[in-house]
């Protein structure tokens, strides 16, 4: 007498408890966090020469250096950000929102897009230079805004270790005066700079990276770090759905076990 298998229907329904389970505890939110912004102002500040290379093409510009400000819009808005966001440039090949019409960006951490060395030397450079003033609509601009704007560029571009006069990204203005020898003496300080010195300047806070294609990249100084879109499931889902896998899994085992037992 051989002993009967367990019915096909209860391993089924053992696998999908499981899975049940399985999903609730891994699953992750079903569409990245977006912000719609549109752009107000910029500082006033008078604007900068520079040339950048992508894809092998050069291009030579002149350009408002950052903060820039934004309105959030939208609804409903992202509790992530203020009514008001302020950002820097990270994108030279494109424009802001035309008009009065707003731009939908993504929000992305800094280290997926630009990698680990470059996000370490980028927070380094938030650390030693970064202003909160500089996020008040009021600002007007000055030296050390204008150059921690160089000095941004020339990281996003060339990445650390670079130089402001050579590479994807150089500065066509003086750089043994002005702003551009205090980008320089920016890039330098990096060299000297703990890794730990953004946490420990700004515990609260992190640099996202807002993405399109369509306009302008930015990079933003967000007070605290931004909320996952997506809603966990409650810990008490969570556990039923476990305590329902795990309780019809130990029904078919005993079940195998009193057939293999009966035919002994």
């Amino acid at each position: 007498m051989s002993p009967r298998p367990v019915p096909v229907g209860r391993v089924r329904w053992v696998a999908t408890a499981l899975a049940v389970a399985g999903l609730m505890l891994g699953s992750s939110p079903a569409s990245a966090e977006t912000v719609s912004l549109d752009f107000t102002n910029t500082t006033g500040t008078a604007p900068v020469g520079v040339t950048y290379t992508i894809g092998g093409s050069t291009t030579s510009t002149s350009i408002t250096p950052g903060p820039y400000y934004w309105q959030q819009t939208g609804s409903p808005m992202n509790s992530n950000f203020g009514s008001t966001v302020a950002t820097f440039c990270v994108e030279l090949n494109q424009g802001f929102p035309a008009g009065s019409g707003s731009g939908v960006f993504t929000v992305n951490s800094l280290a997926s897009v630009k990698g680990a060395a470059t996000t370490d030397a980028i927070q380094k450079l938030f650390a030693n230079n970064y202003s909160t003033a500089w996020a008040n609509t009021t600002f007007t601009g000055s030296s050390a805004s204008t150059a921690f704007q160089l000095a941004l560029w020339e990281l996003v571009y060339d990445g650390p270790g670079g130089a402001l006069g050579t590479g994807n990204f150089t500065y066509t203005g003086s750089l043994s005066s002005g702003v551009g020898l205090a980008a320089k003496n920016m890039l330098t300080a990096l060299g000297s700079t703990s890794s730990s010195a953004f946490g420990s300047m700004f515990p609260n806070a992190q640099i996202s990276w807002l993405s399109s294609g369509s306009f302008q990249d930015q990079i933003t100084f967000t007070p605290k770090a931004p909320q996952p879109p997506g809603v966990p499931a409650p810990p008490s889902l969570v556990l039923a759905g476990l305590a329902l896998g795990t309780g019809l899994f130990g029904r078919a085992f005993r079940r195998r076990k009193e057939v293999a037992d009966a035919v002994k």
